[in-house]
């Protein structure tokens, strides 16, 4: 036999599962509004480097290193200064490339490699093409993955010349893994939290609809019980409820049932008594009537008749 839960049990088993459910709900929402903000806090980072790198450099030597692909004194010492500002804005990697069409770049400036050196294009290429050639610098997160170098974002600002022609782009680019451990520890505590909060509200609202709903609805079956094995005899003790809802109102509503019933059963009972009372009397004026009949026939019968004498 399939065993029955309880109001008790269901009522609990529903509080803990829209609990569950809505710190569940929480938590995805909060992630993916963070993934949103914090992709965007990074990228932009990004770009306050890039454009504080494309102030201080030569635009016009950068032409020419796009051309000569040969390092001069300016080159070192610029080199130099990109190597500081990656290390102290915390940039994974700073470059300054030139895109073909081929999907390839070739580096102007790169920490990890020679002026020269050439790389697949790893990232969205339609964007950076249109940064290359049309100076737009791009609307989305431009995400990369290589075994090289790894999972990156980047940010990507169009370097122009003294003639407003666009040479080469300089990229920031920042470790998606530092994004995803951000990612990460919000996730936690965005969960410790909610599980913490969600966990108050059970026990409270638990608290709530027990005191306010299940309680006295158990309250009202056991007085029904107890109505039942005692042989309808009526108490007051529905009257201590007293929710000022539906729940006093099915407790009073019960209670006139009680008192109804039981007059019905006290009417029955007087009529039954009346309906044997009858009944008694009746049997004992039959009993009267009946003992005055004769009951043996005929009724003289050493007496012979007037016929028989006659013969």
């Amino acid at each position: 036999m399939k065993k029955r839960m309880s109001v008790n049990e269901k009522a609990l088993a529903g509080i803990i599962a829209f609990t569950l459910f809505f710190a569940v709900f929480t938590c995805l929402a909060g992630f993916l509004i963070f993934d949103h903000v914090i992709e965007k806090l990074y990228n932009d980072k990004g770009y306050v480097v890039a454009n504080i790198i494309s102030h201080d450099i030569d635009h016009d030597k950068i032409s020419e290193y796009t051309k000569t692909w040969e390092a001069d004194d300016y080159y070192h010492e610029m080199e130099d200064y990109l190597h500081h500002v990656e290390e102290y804005s915390g940039a994974a990697y700073i470059y300054i490339a030139v895109p073909y069409e081929d999907h390839t770049m070739r580096y102007v400036y790169d920490s990890d490699t020679y002026i020269g050196d050439s790389d697949p294009i790893a990232a969205s290429f339609d964007e950076i093409w249109n940064a290359y050639t049309k100076g737009i610098r791009p609307t989305s997160y431009l995400v990369r993955k290589s075994k090289k170098y790894g999972y990156l974002t980047s940010s990507c600002l169009p370097i122009a010349d003294s003639s407003g022609n666009i040479v080469a782009l300089l990229f920031v680019d920042t470790h998606m893994e530092e994004i995803l451990s951000t990612l990460g520890k919000y996730v936690f505590y965005m969960v410790v939290i909610s599980l913490v909060l969600m966990l108050i509200f059970c026990i409270l609202n638990w608290m709530v609809l027990n005191r306010t709903l299940i309680k006295p609805i158990m309250f009202i079956k056991k007085n029904l019980d107890s109505f039942a094995e005692s042989n309808a005899t009526v108490d007051d003790s529905l009257s201590s409820i007293q929710t000022g809802d539906e729940i006093e109102d099915l407790a009073i509503s019960v209670h006139d049932m009680e008192k109804d019933l039981v007059k019905y059963i006290d009417n029955i009972k007087s009529i039954t008594a009346e309906k044997e009372r009858i009944s008694a009397e009746l049997n004992v004026a039959t009993q009267i009537q009946a003992d005055m009949l004769p009951r043996v026939f005929p009724p003289f019968p050493d007496k012979k008749t007037l016929i028989s004498m006659q013969q």
